[in-house]
Formats: structure tokens, C-alpha cells, sequence
């Protein structure tokens, strides 16, 4: 088995020149920039992600955020208000994060959860927990429209892929 080469990013960071054998990035954020709402250095890094056509096709689906500093906190991060609002005001400027951010490792989700209006728990009877969430339709309409132009500036999708990907981006939404 290869191991995935694996960049982590802190938010002072240029993201590496040689991405050949790049295959995730791991952006760090801390709990006081999020307390503060300083966007400005992460955003700055993930505006690097979507200049370059390579990292625009290399990184599709490899973005994956390391939120520091609530490790000792009971609640779930979709259920803080200070990073609720982070992740939209950084998302609202930077509206890439459907395609960048890692399905297969979660990380999608939790943005879609951390992005959410409003989400509502239930308790299903083998103990799981179901999740089902509202999203601002305008939200999600800048996120899909945003990587119409991204396809359209850097030539990331195939003939006929990008439908199918945004509605594999966001499948569990209508589930």
C-alpha cells in the first residue's frame, strides 16, 4: 500500500511550488483565530488552492481541515457557534470548499454540518444518531456556481463530470 504524501499547512504557510506527488493538505486552524474571526491567512492559503489549475485537478477532494484547541470541549464542532460563523464568513469568500474538501475522510460533511441553518438530532433505535440539516439555499447556489467558474477558468472536470460530481458532493443532503 502507498502512503498518501500529506502537506500540513499552518496559516502562515505558501503552499509547496512542486505538487506532483501531493495528495492532501491538512490546513490547520486554531481556536483563537477562530474566536476572532480572522479569516485573512487561511484564506489567503486557500486562494493559492484555486489560482493553480494543477491544485485546481490535484486537490479535488483533498482538502482536509484540523480545527486546534477544542479538544476539551463537550460539544460537537457543528454545535459552536464561533466556528459556525468562521467556516461561513470563510466560505462565503473563498466558495470552493465542495470541491476541495475530502469526502472520503469526512471532512465534506462536517463543512456542510459546520455550514448548516439548522440541524435537527435523532436518535435511531440500533443507537446511531441521524443527522438531517438545512443549508441556505443561496449558500449552497454560491458554492455550485463557484465551481461552475472554477471548471470553466481551469478546465477541472472532463466532458460531462462536473454534473455528476456536484451531485455526488452533495447526495447526503437529500438523503
Amino acid at each position: 500500500m502507498i502512503s498518501p504524501n500529506v502537506t500540513i499547512m499552518d496559516n502562515d504557510q505558501d503552499v509547496p511550488q512542486d505538487t506532483d506527488d501531493l495528495d492532501f493538505i491538512v490546513v490547520e486552524v486554531n481556536r483563537s483565530s477562530i474566536e476572532s474571526l480572522s479569516v485573512g491567512s487561511t484564506l489567503t492559503t486557500l486562494i493559492q488552492l484555486s489560482e493553480r489549475a494543477d491544485l485546481t485537478r490535484t486537490l479535488r477532494d483533498g482538502v482536509c481541515f484540523m480545527i486546534s484547541g477544542y479538544d476539551l470541549d463537550d460539544r460537537e464542532l457543528y454545535e459552536i457557534a464561533e466556528v459556525k460563523r468562521y467556516f461561513i464568513d470563510l466560505f462565503t469568500q473563498w466558495p470552493f470548499f465542495i470541491h476541495f474538501c475530502s469526502k472520503p475522510l469526512g471532512t465534506l460533511e462536517l463543512m456542510f454540518l459546520v455550514c448548516s441553518e439548522q440541524i435537527q438530532k435523532a436518535q435511531l433505535p440500533d443507537g446511531k444518531v441521524s443527522l438531517s440539516l438545512q443549508i441556505k439555499e443561496d449558500f449552497l447556489e454560491q458554492q455550485c456556481t463557484a465551481i461552475r467558474s472554477l471548471n470553466s477558468f481551469h478546465s477541472a472536470f472532463e466532458a460531462g463530470e462536473y454534473s455528476k460530481f456536484v451531485y455526488s458532493r452533495t447526495e447526503f443532503l437529500r438523503e
